[in-house]
């Protein structure tokens, strides 16, 4: 069995609805039907703290062959592959909690980065052949997105794992755009389960690849 942890946002500051809660729920329902794959899926609180224990625990219990994160970026119209986590969060918006942090490392020791492991190109690829709007990203920003990016790279070292990971953006959806956000048009949920269940499949096959 491939297993693969997908984990996800509730809401959080201006994102009253986050669409990577309801991708979870989505894929809760309807699985892709990929020979051999165990997903487990999660929605973590937008929290420091609290979604380090969360996605610890889950790596610990699940011990996933690849682990793929998705967030919203209020400002894209299209899907955003991340290609790298820094050691960092510094952000004015507090997390849900209430805590706010500037210039502050995520892991003292940590590395100052750790690149995505996932197929990007690939996944790249697929979903341009789909007309899935895509594009490569080079900064997750540096709130709890990054934070989860960076934290489940340092888990997956620490443990000694054999384990992808990476980080997905995805757009807001377009029944939810605000004026004051980047995004103009937004992502319509089909749309945008459609072109996470490729990211998975995807992973999957250059899991089955390495064998």
């Amino acid at each position: 069995m491939t297993r693969i942890l997908l984990c996800g946002f509730g809401p959080f500051a201006d994102v009253e609805v986050n669409p990577t809660q309801l991708l979870m729920e989505r894929f809760r329902k309807n699985p892709p039907t990929v020979l051999g794959l165990e997903l487990h899926t999660m929605v973590l609180d937008t929290e420091y703290e609290g979604c380090e224990w969360q996605v610890q625990d889950a790596i610990r219990s699940f011990n996933p062959h690849g682990v793929i994160s998705f967030g919203v970026n209020k400002n894209s119209d299209r899907i955003q592959l991340e290609r790298i986590a820094v050691n960092m969060d510094d952000s004015s918006v507090p997390d849900n909690s209430g805590t706010l942090r500037r210039g502050r490392r995520i892991n003292d020791g940590g590395d100052a980065g750790y690149w995505s492991s996932l197929p990007l190109e690939k996944i790249h690829d697929r979903l341009t052949g789909s007309g899935i709007g895509v594009e490569f990203s080079n900064h997750a920003g540096t709130y709890i997105c990054n934070h989860v990016f960076y934290y489940v790279h340092h888990l997956i070292r620490q443990y000694e794992m054999d384990c992808i990971s990476g980080f997905i953006h995805l757009p807001p959806l377009t029944d939810h755009i605000r004026e004051s956000w980047g995004a103009k048009r937004g992502m319509d949920m089909d749309t945008m389960f459609a072109g996470a269940r490729l990211c998975v499949e995807v992973t999957v096959e250059s899991l089955g690849d390495r064998d």
